[in-house]
């Protein structure tokens, strides 16, 4: 049984722009990343003292606070790419250290088509809504944490990983959990 993560819709802060990349470099490929990049990768972002950065951020590449990224790798997920990330509001004249911009390695194709109501856009890319998404558990082959072959901007995590990140203390900010329908 999975869920599917997102950032969470309550936060009006977040990550405005992500670091430059070599155009031939994706963080949604499922690929371990072999060139060099900059360090710590630096991400703009909008967050204030009142208003700090959170645990879970970013749609093209996710970032993690390292207690996060720490708290997934003793959970037993092995196939997390972690860089050091900073942001920085430079409006503000603020910047975190501390986190990790994370590439999640692997691409598993479990998309349930005809249930997803899915259409091929560029095989093997699919279009639907992500409010029918249904995956095939069984293609998943137990893995914990991956993208969805099919969509991978769509990120997936074992139920097991998510409840034991939500039942945290103290709690994780900026994720939010998704029930995915299973076939």
């Amino acid at each position: 049984m999975y869920y599917k993560l997102l950032v969470s819709p309550l936060s009006d802060y977040g990550v405005v722009r992500e670091p430059d990349l070599p155009a031939d470099m994706s963080f949604q490929a499922g690929g371990v990343i072999t060139d060099a990049l900059p360090e710590p990768l630096q991400f703009a972002a909008d967050f204030t003292l009142e208003h700090a950065p959170t645990d879970y951020m970013g749609v093209v590449i996710p970032v993690l606070s390292g207690r996060l990224a720490d708290e997934l790798t003793s959970l037993g997920v092995d196939n997390l790419q972690l860089f050091d990330a900073v942001l920085e509001n430079e409006d503000a004249g603020l910047r975190w250290e501390g986190y990790k911009a994370c590439n999640v390695v692997g691409l598993v194709s479990c998309l349930a088509v005809e249930e997803s109501q899915a259409t091929v856009v560029l095989p093997p890319l699919h279009s639907f809504d992500p409010a029918d998404l249904v995956i095939d558990s069984n293609q998943a082959g137990g893995q914990l944490f991956f993208r969805l072959a099919e969509a991978p901007r769509v990120l997936l995590m074992e139920r097991a990983i998510g409840d034991r990140i939500m039942d945290a203390s103290p709690e994780f900010l900026g994720l939010e959990f998704r029930d995915v329908e299973e076939v």
